[in-house]
């Protein structure tokens, strides 16, 4: 009589349902995000005319040398404040003219609409092909992979604060992750990372002082928006000037917090680029204006004022609202 067959041999075996394949976030390809600066620039860059616009901007030799110095030391990251679509195309604008280092990753910026038409279709196709095999690609930062790049020394562009409807209140977020994932690049990394404060003016004289809907249609006095920058260039108010200052060395920065934690550290370079990108803006444009009002209240209602109006008027015998007014008419004369 046959022996009962294995119940394992007798089991139909089952499918083997392939699983989806899932690119390794630390291994994808930089152009998997499709934000990298361009050499050439395709047919709405130049139908837009911000190839004309761009071309007024101005970059001084000094910025370019401030760049090749940091490249030989390390790698290379560009950090704008604010992101900004316009500086971003200003800065690889100029880079392409003095043939410097392109970002080939920029946080939160596109830039494939400005290829050139077949580089365009091609890269869009690339990235739906890559899309339905992979899924959609992992958040740069948080997955560690900006911090791997720039160690192993790619060249870089991040922003340090998202844009938000009213300057330092509504809608507006800091992206501090990024400023922790170049530490860990300095972390990991060989040499020393050098971030480059960038800065892009867009008219060259002090800002004034804006009233909080101003703010809203316009932007701040610091960031103006996309419509102003245009409006500026196109009306021959403003000419874009594009700055670059000493770099900031991540490795030296860490040397002198060697115990501090991570989050404080983060915190003292946000603070020092910060400095730094208000230092390079304020030496092309010079420091703030404020409205005559402003500053007529401000000094008339200064406690040294308001002394030395007590003591004219006990000294002439007369009232203070006299002498208040005479020092008025000589601060409106």
């Amino acid at each position: 009589m046959d022996e009962p067959a294995d119940p394992q041999e007798a089991a139909s075996p089952q499918p083997q349902v392939p699983r989806p394949r899932r690119v390794d976030p630390i291994r994808a390809p930089a152009g998997r995000y499709r934000s990298s600066m361009l050499r050439r620039f395709g047919l709405l860059y130049w139908v837009s005319s911000l190839g004309v616009l761009m071309g007024r901007v101005r970059f001084e030799e000094h910025s370019a040398e401030n760049i090749r110095r940091a490249a030989a030391r390390g790698p290379l990251v560009y950090a704008l404040h604010t992101r900004s679509r316009l500086d971003w195309l200003a800065l690889n604008a100029v880079l392409n003219r003095s043939k410097l280092p392109l970002a080939s990753f920029t946080t939160g910026i596109v830039s494939t609409i400005f290829r050139p038409v077949f580089g365009a279709l091609w890269e869009w196709w690339g990235a739906f092909k890559a899309r339905v095999g992979d899924g959609a690609p992992h958040d740069p930062v948080a997955s560690g992979w900006l911090s791997r790049v720039v160690a192993q020394g790619m060249t870089t562009c991040v922003f340090l604060v998202r844009p938000g409807l009213v300057s330092g209140a509504l809608g507006r977020e800091e992206a501090n992750d990024v400023v922790g994932a170049l530490l860990e690049a300095q972390k990991s990394g060989s040499r020393s990372v050098q971030v480059v404060p960038i800065v892009a003016i867009w008219r060259r004289a002090p800002p004034r002082r804006r009233d909080e809907v101003t703010r809203v249609l316009l932007g701040n006095e610091d960031e103006p928006s996309a419509i102003q920058k245009l409006w500026m260039i196109l009306s021959g108010r403003g000419l874009g000037v594009v700055q670059a200052g000493a770099a900031v060395d991540l490795g030296e920065l860490i040397a002198r917090y060697p115990t501090a934690s991570p989050r404080r550290q983060a915190r003292a370079a946000r603070m020092l680029l910060r400095r730094y990108l208000y230092r390079e803006a304020h030496v092309v444009r010079g420091p703030r204006t404020r409205p005559h009002r402003w500053m007529r209240r401000i000094v008339l209602e200064s406690p040294e004022v308001r002394n030395l109006v007590s003591e004219e008027a006990r000294a002439l015998g007369r009232p203070e609202a006299e002498i208040k007014q005479k020092v008025e008419q000589l601060f409106d004369g």
